[in-house]
């Protein structure tokens, strides 16, 4: 915040990254179909060790071995849920780990200053969600 207005600054969100791998004796066109439909969304349900809106599926990759077995590595990053931020003097703020929480800002005025604050908090829905269940991975 600078004595004109609100700044803005890039930060590194913190997210744990993580890849599945999975042998299948044979895999389906379809099931290859979800898996490029599932790319960029979130967990629609409990999944894994994860919460509704904590795992976000960054796509997969795989080829045959030698015994013709298809070999997939599915590729994940995760961020917890926060269900109580506080944002300025708002409270009770519920944000899905992949949510994107932007704030409103008023002018209050202090002495002889104008000051930014916050004065709602909105959260955002970026990625869809999926059925993780349907890669038969846990």
């Amino acid at each position: 915040m600078s004595d004109s207005g609100v700044a803005g600054v890039n930060v590194t969100v913190p997210a744990f990254e993580f890849s599945v791998r999975k042998k299948f004796e044979f895999v389906s066109t379809a099931y290859l179909l979800a898996m490029v439909a599932m790319t960029g969304r979130v967990n629609s349900s409990p999944w894994s060790i994860f919460a509704q809106g904590e795992a976000l599926f960054l796509g997969g990759e795989g080829g045959e071995d030698e015994q013709n077995w298809v070999d997939v590595t599915y590729h994940f990053a995760a961020r917890p849920n926060e269900i109580n931020l506080t944002v300025g003097n708002i409270s009770g703020v519920a944000k899905r780990g992949w949510d994107y929480l932007w704030v409103k800002h008023g002018q209050e005025v202090v002495g002889d200053r104008v000051l930014q604050v916050p004065e709602a908090a909105y959260v955002e829905q970026v990625y869809p969600e999926a059925n993780f269940n349907a890669l038969g991975i846990e």
